[in-house]
């Protein structure tokens, strides 16, 4: 069976994404079953990828990248003759919207449904486009995935379907790659790189600057904490920024800062690479996580598979991914959040039990059962959920 996979837009730009189809490229670039995948990438996206190998190609789609738009189009117009021309038997949409006019039966991963909430920076006709686009690639997929039993709760809610034709399927966790130790000449060189020095202890947020993360509230309470308590930490926003944000957003985050007297207290980094997070994570004494909703919140994930103690918001799929390996806090509520931070940063046992209790939990998510679990929807023939799509 060829199985087609789209992976059009700037995935370089998307770190989320960019995270989920390296891993499928890597994973399916192992298999063994007989099957083939096809990877339908944006033309000068390639060079952000892993290569494909074995039963893997990684396809150009010219024209596709240089706007949202532009990917709808070939996704809508292009993508449907491709998948003709390559013969694919099935197709696997990951990011929550398929061409409207398939010609195979297709599997689609609703990754963000962020678009149904008002306030949250999805505005104007890219909004009118995803919510009328979801719900019918929703109706009319053979199955439908999502990451989270929170974001499949937002399916059903949204788009009117059936619990039973939805599964959700849990993202992985590079535990290789966040959990490796790294070395001090690393550390001191990537931090560098960042204007940061590794005797400033670290308070840190891995999270583009956007509306629905929080970063208001998380700013005033580290306001509130260095009023009340003698710490010397630094606040430490890693993400995109200026180039990726919504309507000024994160210019006022920055004004926000300044007006608060946090000065040199609050560094705002712009986007790091893997590797980089990964020095980032073990460098920090906290990590903290307080967005108002997310999907699956995968630096939740790779803070613990680092061994970093986390804080995290009990909002939408965030308590669903964190168990109890995390202290969990109202997203709503500026002293939950200045309290926790208060008694991890004081408590050198209860660092070490998060830390110890947050690998372990890293360790029941996995990209090979992830991408496994995904291939197998895709495949079963026998599977009623293929069944169930509008003609």
């Amino acid at each position: 069976m060829l199985i087609g996979i789209n992976a059009l837009g700037k995935i370089s730009q998307d770190a989320a994404a960019k995270t989920y189809i390296s891993n499928f490229i890597r994973c399916l670039s192992c298999d063994r079953s007989g099957h083939e995948y096809v990877f339908l990438v944006s033309d000068g996206e390639q060079q952000s990828l892993p290569e494909g190998s074995g039963p893997v190609r990684v396809l150009g789609v010219p024209g596709s990248s240089e706007s949202p738009y532009q990917k709808v189009w070939a996704e809508q117009v292009e993508l449907p003759r491709i998948v003709r021309a390559e013969r694919c038997d099935r197709m696997f949409f990951p990011a929550s919207m398929a061409a409207y006019l398939c010609p195979v039966p297709y599997v689609l991963n609703v990754s963000a449904m962020l678009s149904f909430y008002a306030g949250y920076g999805v505005h104007g006709p890219r909004r009118m486009l995803r919510n009328w686009l979801i719900p019918r690639s929703v109706r009319r997929a053979a199955a439908v995935i999502t990451p989270s039993e929170a974001l499949k709760r937002d399916v059903v809610r949204f788009c009117g379907v059936s619990a039973s034709r939805v599964r959700a399927v849990a993202n992985g966790v590079d535990a290789e790659m966040f959990g490796r130790r790294v070395g001090e000449s690393e550390v001191n060189r990537v931090l560098a790189r960042f204007g940061l020095r590794r005797d400033r202890r670290m308070i840190l947020y891995v999270s583009s600057l956007l509306p629905h993360k929080n970063h208001e509230m998380l700013l005033r309470a580290f306001r509130r904490l260095v009023d009340r308590s003698p710490t010397d930490h630094i606040l430490v926003l890693v993400g995109r920024g200026v180039e990726y944000s919504v309507r000024g957003h994160a210019e006022r985050l920055f004004s926000m800062a300044r007006e608060l007297g946090l000065g040199d207290r609050v560094v705002f980094t712009g986007a790091a690479s893997q590797d980089e997070l990964a020095v980032f994570y073990q460098s920090a004494d906290v990590m903290v996580f307080p967005s108002r909703i997310e999907s699956f919140g995968l630096p939740v994930l790779e803070a613990m598979a680092a061994g970093t103690p986390v804080i995290s918001s009990s909002a939408h799929a965030l308590s669903e991914v964190a168990g109890d390996a995390a202290l969990l806090v109202d997203p709503n509520s500026e002293e939950a959040l200045t309290e926790a931070m208060a008694r991890v940063l004081a408590s050198p046992d209860l660092r070490r039990d998060l830390a110890a209790r947050g690998r372990r939990r890293a360790t029941a998510f996995s990209w090979s059962r992830c991408v496994a679990t995904t291939v197998s929807i895709i495949t079963d023939p026998e599977d009623s959920a293929f069944a169930g799509g509008e003609p």
